[in-house]
């Protein structure tokens, strides 16, 4: 920094000389009278006194760059950072693994044929321990009647002394739906009766319904196993699979 004393000196000096130059030589101020220049030199140099002493001021400032602080503040280190500023993630262990809930496989559709529903075969043994079974109820060992739930509607099986004795399929759903599995050879609920002769020729009998709606279609496969499809108008309204006797009952189990 400049000193303030000779910057003081200086700038007495240039007023002292300003004034002379105009007063002597350039004859400026010719109006104003001795005492006038004087009060007029006192003021310049009151002023230039000022002005050196808030130089002076400024002087005494030390404006370095580790004014007020550590020299660690440029480095950054000054104030350490608190200690859950920053909390490091848990490493995750390498020989972990997620595990997938696993997926349940979607449930086969079991097939409908003139032989029986999937594992209950006319004729055949029903284990009665079967959930799906088991879920039906308490079980009637003269008759019993157990519904499965095809994807092309409802179907009932029908056990007699712990054997599968028929299927049943028929519209019991709301009025006017007709639902449910059809045989492999496409013959189902609403089939037309002709379809029926076409299947089976001289196999098929007929006889009128016992309710007087229509007629049965009875089809005989051997002396174990056939078929009767209750028809009203031409087409197919219900149907069943299953042995003599009991594929003859109306009534089912009752």
């Amino acid at each position: 920094m400049f000193p303030s004393f000779l910057l003081w000196l200086i700038e007495v000096t240039l007023a002292a000389w300003y004034l002379f130059w105009e007063l002597v030589v350039m004859s400026r101020f010719r109006g104003l009278g001795l005492v006038d220049g004087c009060i007029l030199l006192v003021l310049v140099i009151c002023g230039a006194l000022g002005t050196s002493t808030a130089f002076g001021a400024i002087d005494g400032i030390d404006l370095s760059p580790d004014v007020g602080g550590s020299p660690d503040i440029e480095k950054g280190t000054a104030l350490p950072p608190p200690s859950d500023f920053l909390t490091p993630a848990t490493p995750r262990p390498r020989s972990g693994t997620f595990e997938a809930a696993p997926i349940q496989p979607e449930k086969p559709v079991r097939p409908f044929t003139e032989v029986g529903y999937g594992p209950y075969v006319i004729g055949e043994a029903v284990d009665l321990s079967d959930p799906e079974i088991a879920a039906s109820g308490p079980i009637n060992p003269e008759c019993h009647y157990v519904r499965f739930d095809h994807p092309a509607g409802p179907l009932y099986l029908m056990i007699v002394e712990g054997d599968a004795a028929r299927l049943d399929v028929s519209s019991m759903g709301p009025e006017g739906v007709i639902t449910g599995p059809s045989l492999p050879n496409g013959i189902g609920l609403g089939s037309p009766v002709g379809d029926i002769k076409a299947a089976w020729g001289d196999k098929v009998t007929t006889e009128p319904n016992k309710y007087g709606v229509g007629t049965d279609y009875i089809v005989t496969l051997s002396d174990t196993k056939g078929l009767v499809f209750e028809t009203d108008e031409g087409a197919v309204t219900a149907f069943r699979v299953g042995r003599p006797p009991e594929v003859h009952w109306v009534e089912g189990c009752s």
